[in-house]
């Protein structure tokens, strides 16, 4: 077969393996069709690459790429997909359990603060989880907050 023909036939072959590579794999495989295209340069033209001694499904083989199977990594794709559908299902209930676990938490929160400022007297406050309390309850700490800041100022005014 002339080199022309054997180039040609790599090349068919290079683009049927890249079809069904993964991405992540295609910088690995091109590098590797690379180093196998310029060893199948011919050096001498007279010359055929099976002439040079020159297996030209070698660098494919030692990637696990023959010509009649696609890479190792496409065929257990299956497996890798079960197993990363899997993965994300259980990062997703995870993650749920980690929400729910730290709205528990600030609920516990507030309890704490409602329970505090009660004891202290501050009107409005007692413990509650009914959201237009809860919502007149903030309205009020905010109140607190800006007459403090207010204040602070006034005295900063005065020093």
């Amino acid at each position: 077969m002339p080199v022309a023909g054997l180039k040609q036939k790599l090349f068919h072959r290079h683009k049927e393996v890249q079809q069904c590579c993964r991405p992540h794999n295609l910088p690995l495989l091109r590098a590797a069709q690379q180093r196998e295209m310029e060893v199948n340069t011919p050096s001498s033209p007279s010359l055929a690459p099976e002439q040079r001694g020159f297996n030209p499904w070698s660098i494919s083989v030692s990637f696990g790429l023959s010509p009649a199977a696609p890479c190792l990594t496409c065929a257990r794709a299956p497996k890798l997909e079960a197993a990363l559908q899997a993965m994300e299902q259980r990062i997703r209930e995870e993650q749920r359990m980690m929400d729910e676990k730290i709205v528990l938490e600030l609920d516990q929160k507030v309890i704490d603060q409602q329970s505090t400022l009660e004891k202290a007297g501050v009107s409005g406050f007692y413990i509650t989880t009914n959201p237009q309390e809860l919502t007149l309850q903030m309205n009020l700490l905010e109140l607190i907050r800006k007459l403090q800041q207010k204040e602070a100022e006034a005295e900063k005014a005065f020093s």
